[in-house]
């Protein structure tokens, strides 16, 4: 992972560079220091690439500042990534990144509810520091191919437990759990497999998967 993040590190550091200034005019992160930036959001982000298979059409539910899909591009340039988020100033600043270093990457201002009613699907969803796992699954798994992959960064692998009912409901498997010990903490990899169609109700809209999780 470390050799990865090292072989493409004129990227990242270009990536730090434009967080680092864009970050002076609105909050994107509260996570600003070099070296925390590099292990809690670009390494950590690059957990999941070993999980994703080549040249995967992926979606980031909730992408904030680009975490994870951004660093996944970066060191996975077969990857094609679509970024949804509710913020526009943060879309706008994954653009402008994706731009600059030239990522096969591109972010739209929606939230996950509408976004699904388009009936895209795609091999990979991921989402980080977003929501608790059963809301999660929710926004995700609708948007992900019968085969493909839901894959949830947490740190705690128990809450899978939370999650068991939602994921049979919208066509989950009982997720993988990779568990990995990094210099800045626990994290684990929830890597759901989706084996059935999702049904079209889900997810619910507005507010209702985090007011009343499945």
């Amino acid at each position: 992972m470390i050799s990865l993040i090292e072989k493409n590190k004129d990227k990242f550091e270009k990536y730090f560079e434009i967080l680092s200034t864009e970050n002076e005019k609105y909050n994107l992160t509260a996570i600003c220091q070099k070296e925390e930036v590099f292990d809690k959001h670009f390494y950590d982000s690059c957990l999941a690439h070993q999980v994703i298979k080549e040249g995967a059409n992926l979606l980031d539910v909730g992408c904030g500042a680009g975490f994870p899909s951004l660093p996944l591009c970066i060191v996975r340039p077969d990857l094609t990534a679509t970024l949804i988020d509710g913020t526009k100033k943060k879309v706008d600043f994954c653009n402008l990144v994706a731009r600059t270093l030239g990522l096969n990457a591109k972010a739209i201002h929606t939230r996950a509810e509408d976004f699904a009613s388009q009936g895209k699907l795609f091999d990979v969803v991921v989402s980080r520091a977003v929501a608790s796992l059963p809301t999660l699954l929710e926004y995700c798994a609708p948007m992900c191919a019968v085969g493909g992959i839901v894959v949830a960064y947490k740190t705690n692998p128990d809450e899978a437990k939370t999650a068991e009912s939602a994921s049979k409901l919208l066509g989950l498997a009982q997720p993988e759990i990779i568990q990995l010990k990094t210099n800045y903490g626990e994290r684990c990899l929830l890597v759901y497999k989706k084996i059935a169609p999702t049904d079209s109700k889900y997810p619910r809209q507005r507010g209702l998967p985090r007011k009343a999780p499945l």
